[in-house]
């Protein structure tokens, strides 16, 4: 096939019959190498997830019948720029319509399929339909319509009268109307032609053509190829280094040998002591530690080997002079060729899982490596990379503006409304007369952190990788003990550890929305080696005058969801024994972790006697943070947070527990925590007097809300009444009011029926 951007389309007859779906991929992707391929019949479902129809590298679109049969769907490859235009479709047609832009042009790709003996009524409403959507698109000269499917035409030729047509002549006018041609001119099922490729632009088409049908299925495939360049498909460098061939040996004894007096000699200046310890681990690892610079590709199906693309490229080849010669000889010297690669596919991917799946039965095999296994397998189902991005009327498609968007948006949600700062604090009352003012650590202390050190984990952007800071665990934990001491001692966190490189994970729903993902923030190691010092000393200072409160159980040694989960199971079933009811009262705090404000939560360390030095420590590492988003090896300009606690951090949820510790403190109901997880119980004979206590402490907690900035978010926030009761129980409304706006929203109650 000519270079350009390849289009197909054929009648899958179901894509969830087994091996359908890897015969596609291995004749249209592997084989062809086609950009967009349309799919009719899909046989799908709103009750299929994505990742069961999903084909590596490719974006999918679909529109389900939910019933028997019918279905279409449409894969366009990654490195398109493209989004769904739901504008265009219609509840009658099964059809969806997607836009692929092309530097200044665009293609807006259908693909539609019109199911066989219709009557004239669903005829005429098919026809209408058609109609109009395609009358609504022509026009703009920068702009080419394509249109794929199956109409179930029925006609020996395009260009006949169409006596023997479902639809006589109403589909050909139609496109004739429209000055729109079908390209197609070979039957496509035995004698018929019904799968079409419609056009507004038949100039930019070269090699329009069918070819066999897919295995054992009765449709041809139709395609053409768009006369227009395709974009290249994403890759980028990136440095791997071989830790396994490393001589760790010299890397001990080169920092062994520094003389680290003279390293840290003269004035402090921290910020400077950091950076020039980073570069030093990097030249002395260059020393000792292979590496390369690798391409990162989009991955394939398990069993895509190197042998067997190899395999692929030559029954390619043979296909295209098969094409030319049309010699049968070399007909069956491509049908040969591309049997052989299948095979080597197959082989190749039954060996892929036969390994796997002896490593899970082995009994040495870990809980860890179990569940990477798991994720090896059913992770090459979840779509690979990130799509275009939507941005109000844009389409973003490179990486780096893609990484930006998703940095603005990231950092939005950690910052809190102008002028917070300036908001008085409560009255200074210190809950303990205990003080912790000064932490210092020994290498001894280091060394066990960093010899805990998992080395399966990323790395941050300063590149130092924890396998590094383990094996060398003996003669840096030295330098690094001195360096974290005089980190403390100054109370000056270091700049340099601020800044978190974040990847977007997909969440659900749209995946061209940033708001369908959520971030996870690598840090630098160091960092996290010195706030576990920091968190341990600052735990058991908690823990010693008991200052947490026992009714959160998040982040706490020895207590679990399980362990709250049976006391208040026990609980609700002792009140039921008494003939008592129990409200049960779920609140949901807003970006929990991501609105925490910095001045309220010095100011709570402060009352937890946390002076000196390490209240300055803290106010320096809350500070001047920052974010970059990595996307394809590229990463956006930083933006500050100035919220939050640091995600990905070690001290965060110790940080947050100390922020949420006083929500509870003026309840009357029973107070429940796990983190953010807010739970109330009530115990009742009386619903009015329950209802009363229960909006008591909902207005206490939205005061509580007010004062330090936690917005709880009332869709989200729910009750239930547990009770033997078959009567149903009139209890009265429950109301809590949300800050800033101060308005007032009744609880919806949770149906467990």
């Amino acid at each position: 096939m000519p270079e350009g951007i390849q289009i197909c389309h054929t009648n899958a007859r179901s894509i969830l019959k087994p091996g359908r779906l890897d015969e596609f991929y291995l004749e249209l992707c592997c084989l062809h190498n086609f950009d967009i391929i349309g799919i009719s019949e899909s046989h799908t479902c709103t009750a299929i997830p994505d990742f069961d129809i999903s084909i590596p590298n490719y974006n999918v679109f679909r529109c389900d019948r939910n019933r028997d049969g019918g279905g279409v769907l449409l894969y366009i490859h990654n490195r398109f720029t493209c989004a769904r235009r739901t504008d265009l479709e219609s509840p009658s047609l099964e059809m969806v319509w997607v836009e692929v832009r092309l530097n200044n042009h665009k293609v807006l790709v259908g693909v539609c399929y019109r199911p066989p003996n219709q009557n004239v009524q669903e005829i005429d409403i098919f026809i209408e339909g058609l109609h109009d959507c395609l009358d609504s698109i022509i026009g703009p000269p920068n702009q080419s319509i394509v249109l794929l499917g199956d109409f179930n035409d029925r006609c020996k030729v395009w260009d006949s009268d169409h006596k023997e047509s479902e639809l006589g002549l109403k589909l050909y006018n139609l496109i004739a109307s429209l000055n729109m041609l079908q390209l197609i001119q070979k039957p496509t099922r035995n004698d018929n032609l019904l799968d079409l490729l419609i056009t507004d632009s038949p100039g930019y088409f070269v090699d329009v053509d069918v070819l066999e049908p897919i295995n054992n299925l009765d449709h041809r495939v139709i395609h053409g190829t768009l006369n227009f360049t395709p974009p290249k498909a994403y890759s980028f460098k990136r440095k791997v280094w071989l830790y396994d061939q490393g001589n760790y040996t010299h890397l001990n004894n080169l920092f062994l040998l520094t003389d680290w007096d003279e390293f840290f000699s003269g004035p402090v200046d921290l910020e400077d002591m950091t950076k020039k310890l980073t570069k030093l681990i990097h030249h002395y690892s260059e020393e000792c530690i292979p590496n390369k610079m690798i391409t990162i590709r989009s991955r394939d199906k398990p069993g895509m080997n190197a042998e067997v693309r190899r395999l692929f490229r030559i029954a390619k080849r043979r296909h295209k002079k098969s094409k030319r010669t049309k010699d049968p000889v070399d007909i069956e010297c491509f049908r040969n060729a591309r049997r052989e690669a299948k095979i080597a596919f197959h082989e190749s991917r039954s060996k892929f899982y036969s390994d796997i799946a002896a490593k899970v039965l082995d009994p040495n095999t870990s809980c860890k490596m179990y569940w990477k296994l798991t994720k090896l397998v059913y992770g090459n189902k979840v779509a690979d990379g990130i799509p275009s991005l939507l941005e109000n009327d844009s389409i973003v498609s490179e990486a780096a503006g893609k990484a930006a968007l998703f940095n603005e948006f990231f950092s939005e949600q950690c910052r809190l409304p102008p002028g917070s700062n300036a908001d008085p604090l409560p009255v200074f009352r210190p809950v303990t007369d205990s003080v912790l003012d000064d932490i210092t650590t020994t290498p001894i202390e280091v060394r066990k952190i960093l010899n805990s050190l998992n080395i399966g984990k990323a790395v941050g952007h300063d590149g130092i990788s924890n396998r590094i800071l383990r094996e060398c665990a003996d003669s840096l934990c030295f330098p690094l003990a001195r360096l974290f001491n005089m980190s403390l001692q100054v109370g000056d966190f270091p700049t340099f550890w601020k800044l978190a490189n974040v990847v977007p994970i997909f969440k659900k729903n749209n995946r061209q929305r940033v708001e369908n993902y959520r971030p996870v923030s690598l840090l630098p190691t160091l960092s996290k080696v010195l706030e576990r010092i920091v968190h341990s000393r600052l735990y058991n200072y908690c823990m010693e005058n008991k200052l947490l409160t026992e009714k959160n159980s998040g982040f706490k040694r020895d207590d679990s969801t399980v362990n709250q989960l049976l006391n208040i199971t026990n609980k609700i079933t002792n009140a039921l024994d008494r003939k008592e009811d129990a409200c049960l009262i779920f609140l949901d705090i807003s970006k929990a972790f991501d609105k925490v404000w910095h001045k309220g939560l010095l100011f709570k360390l402060r009352q937890f006697g946390i002076n000196g030095s390490l209240l300055q420590w803290f106010n320096t590492y809350l500070s001047n943070r920052k974010q970059q988003v990595i996307i394809n090896g590229v990463s956006s300009n930083p933006l500050k947070t100035t919220a939050g606690v640091p995600q990905g951090s070690i001290l965060g949820p110790l940080l947050f527990l100390i922020y949420i510790n006083d929500l509870v403190d003026k309840l009357h109901c029973d107070p429940h925590l796990f983190a953010d997880d807010t739970f109330l119980l009530d115990f009742f004979v009386n619903p009015l007097l329950s209802a009363t206590r229960v909006n008591r402490d909902l207005a206490t907690i939205s005061e509580w809300g007010a004062t330090w900035k936690v917005i709880f978010n009332p869709v989200k926030t729910m009750y239930m009444i547990a009770t033997k009761k078959t009567a149903p129980i009139n209890y009265p409304d429950l109301v809590l009011v949300i800050h800033p706006s101060n308005e007032s929203t009744i609880i919806s109650i949770l149906d467990c029926t």
